[in-house]
C-alpha cells in the first residue's frame, strides 16, 4: 500500500543520574570559576537543574547554560554549591574555598631628598587568618642605600588586613637619577596573587 506511513515516535529518554565537574574549587576572592554537569544518558530530555549555595555571601552561583554555571567569589571562607536535577531529583556538589587576594602597590612611588620615602602597600580585602606574605627585592639600590632592612614577608591578620614598607633614602642622592627598588609578590599558602604585584619606587 503505497498509502502507508510509518510513525516512529522515541518518547521520553529518562534521565539515570549527573555528575559534576569539578567537585572543588580554590577561587581568589574577586573571581570566578565555572561548574559543568554530565548527563547519563547524554540524550536524556530533561535535562533542567537547578542550582544553590551554602553561603552566598562568600560564593554566589548563577546558572549560565544547559548544565553550566558561574561561581562568584565574594568573601574569604567555604560554601558548597550544589546542582540538583529537576528529574529523578539527583544532586551534586562542589565544594568552594574562597582565598584573599593579595596586592601590592606603590603608594607614594617617588623617594628622595629633605627626608621624603616612598611607600609600598600590601593588602588584601579581608582574611579569616593570619597570612604571612612574601615579597622579593629588586631593583639598582643596594640595601646599605635605605632604611630599614627588608625581612622579605610581612604577615596580614583579619584585624589589620594592610600592611606598609616605608623606604627612607639612606643620603640625599640614592634615588635621584636610576636609583629603585621593586618589591615582587610570591605566591604562598592561605592566599592567592590579585592583579598588582610588581610595583617600584624611585
Amino acid at each position: 500500500n503505497t498509502g502507508f506511513q510509518l510513525l516512529i515516535n522515541a518518547g521520553q529518554v529518562n534521565l539515570t543520574g549527573i555528575t559534576l565537574n569539578p567537585t572543588s574549587a580554590s577561587i581568589v576572592q574577586g573571581g570566578t570559576a565555572n561548574l559543568q554537569v554530565a548527563y547519563t544518558p547524554t540524550n536524556a530530555t530533561n535535562k533542567n537543574v537547578t542550582w544553590t549555595s551554602s553561603n552566598p555571601s562568600v560564593a554566589s552561583v548563577t546558572a549560565s547554560g544547559t548544565g553550566t554555571a558561574t561561581v562568584s567569589a565574594n568573601a574569604v571562607g567555604t560554601a558548597t554549591i550544589t546542582v540538583t536535577s529537576q528529574q529523578g531529583g539527583f544532586s551534586r556538589t562542589c565544594n568552594v574555598t574562597v582565598t584573599p587576594a593579595v596586592t601590592i602597590t606603590a603608594t607614594d612611588a617617588t623617594a628622595g631628598e629633605g627626608g621624603n620615602p616612598g611607600v609600598f602597600r600590601i593588602s588584601t580585602g579581608s582574611t579569616s587568618s593570619n597570612i604571612t606574605v612574601g615579597y622579593t627585592v629588586s631593583g639598582s639600590a643596594s640595601a646599605s642605600d635605605y632604611t630599614p632592612s627588608l625581612s622579605g614577608s610581612v604577615t596580614l591578620t583579619p584585624a589589620s588586613p594592610a600592611a606598609t614598607i616605608t623606604i627612607t633614602p639612606a643620603h640625599h642622592s640614592l634615588f635621584e637619577g636610576p636609583g629603585n627598588i621593586t618589591l615582587t609578590l610570591q605566591p604562598g599558602t592561605g592566599y592567592n596573587l590579585g592583579g598588582s604585584t610588581t610595583p617600584t619606587v624611585s
